[in-house]
């Protein structure tokens, strides 16, 4: 009776599953820097607490702050039509300072946002110029300008504040439901 022994280097020139102590295992997923020997001291069936990632948490900010803006205007400020309801905002959202403050975020239908975007941000600016005043705008900008980073930690707290914010407008419009 003799056994036939399958080394590293024939297994992984074959590519073929090589069987030991009832597991199935890859040629590749046996490589010695890939195997793992430590044990892991969690018990059986217990899970780990997910903690939501920043891009999470902004997505959730945003999605938060178009319901606010949706309950907050009727229509869109600059042409008055109701339909594909978007947030518009002044100033660029990529500036996390002014990215969700309600000073810079208003409703605008999807055409006048594509063309503030696109081409015409200044007939935006000017609208708002018209109901705030420049000071306002300057203030907004200076704002805008300085940028901030939010870390994990500031997110969620942003997002706790914005649903404390959404819970009590949707309470005072118990008519309005999205």
């Amino acid at each position: 009776m003799s056994l036939q022994s399958t080394s590293y280097e024939t297994a992984l020139a074959s590519h073929r599953p090589l069987k030991r102590s009832g597991m199935r295992r890859t040629a590749k997923a046996m490589s010695p820097r890939k195997a793992s020997l430590k044990r892991t001291s969690r018990k059986r069936g217990t899970k780990r607490k997910k903690v939501a990632t920043r891009k999470s948490l902004i997505k959730k900010i945003d999605g938060l702050v178009f319901q606010i803006i949706c309950l907050t205007f009727d229509a869109c400020v600059e042409c008055g039509s109701k339909d594909k309801p978007t947030t518009g905002h002044v100033l660029s959202r990529r500036s996390f300072a002014t990215r969700w403050d309600f000073r810079n975020v208003f409703r605008q239908c999807w055409p006048c946002n594509y063309k503030a975007a696109m081409t015409a941000a200044a007939s935006y600016h000017l609208w708002y110029v018209k109901k705030f005043g420049v000071e306002a705008f300057d203030v907004l900008y200076r704002d805008w300008a300085k940028g901030h980073k939010y870390s994990r930690l500031e997110l969620e707290v942003v997002l706790s504040e914005l649903l404390a914010k959404y819970t009590a407008l949707n309470e005072a419009n118990p008519l309005i439901r999205q």
